[in-house]
């Protein structure tokens, strides 16, 4: 773990990042689901083991819907921050969270841990690689282009380019689709497309496949998991980076 730590700093050193401390407020992150989102200003968690918490959000869950089949709750919700922009194609995702309340021994099957939401429907998304028994943890999210799967959603309406709006599910996607991006050269001007392998034999593509160039100056939203629980949950969120 030390050198884990290591390594997030000299990439912070040595590179840009974008990072989230919540020292002054919620900094625009919000809640997608059924949940709630609260600041919680000058408090300090510092448990025996485990990363400590300073002036984080705190999510709630306000809503449990059970699939009847699997019992895992079907309405999930996720930590969602503002639209980010990145000026460097990032390395590592980095985030510190802590339960306050939950039954952590029934957790749900969910797909992702962390998902990129871009505006176009594309969802860049990585699987939860480790239970979570709602310690302290720090989870360090490499963003290599092979631990990732790509998945696209609905598109959203968006009321101005920098703005998003919620979709109106953020329960997983039930269809994941093989999917590519092109850039693709109409006699209009240049436009992004999300097509199929085949393409289409009207264009000529440019294959755009990365996970860090799609984050590379292309807004999304950062969406992190909080309803790890079959039933109610409070989760506190801390120290978000993208290096």
């Amino acid at each position: 773990m030390r050198c884990v730590y290591l390594v997030i700093w000299l990439l912070a050193i040595m590179g840009e990042a974008k990072k989230y401390g919540f020292l002054l407020g919620t900094e625009g992150w919000s809640i997608a689901g059924y949940g709630s989102l609260e600041h919680r200003s000058w408090t300090v968690y510092n448990p025996p083991t485990g990363p400590s918490l300073s002036q984080f959000i705190i999510g709630k869950e306000e809503r449990v819907n059970v699939d009847t089949r699997n019992r895992d709750d079907k309405d999930l919700w996720y930590f969602v921050s503002p639209p980010i922009t990145l000026e460097f194609r990032p390395t590592l995702l980095s985030f510190t969270m802590m339960s306050f309340s939950g039954d952590f021994k029934r957790l749900n099957r969910v797909s992702a841990l962390v998902r990129l939401r871009f505006h176009d429907g594309v969802v860049a998304q990585f699987p939860v690689y480790q239970s979570y028994d709602g310690s302290a943890t720090t989870c360090n999210v490499p963003i290599i282009e092979e631990l990732w799967n790509i998945i696209y959603d609905a598109p959203n309406s968006y009321a101005a380019p920098n703005s998003y709006a919620a979709p109106n599910s953020y329960a997983d996607p039930t269809t994941i689709y093989d999917v590519s991006l092109h850039l693709c050269t109409f006699k209009t001007p240049t436009s992004w497309a999300v097509m199929s392998e085949r393409g289409d034999a009207d264009c000529a593509f440019k294959m755009r496949n990365g996970v860090k160039d799609r984050a590379y100056k292309h807004p999304f939203r950062l969406e992190v998991l909080g309803d790890w629980t079959q039933g109610w949950e409070t989760i506190g969120l801390d120290n978000v980076e993208i290096i």
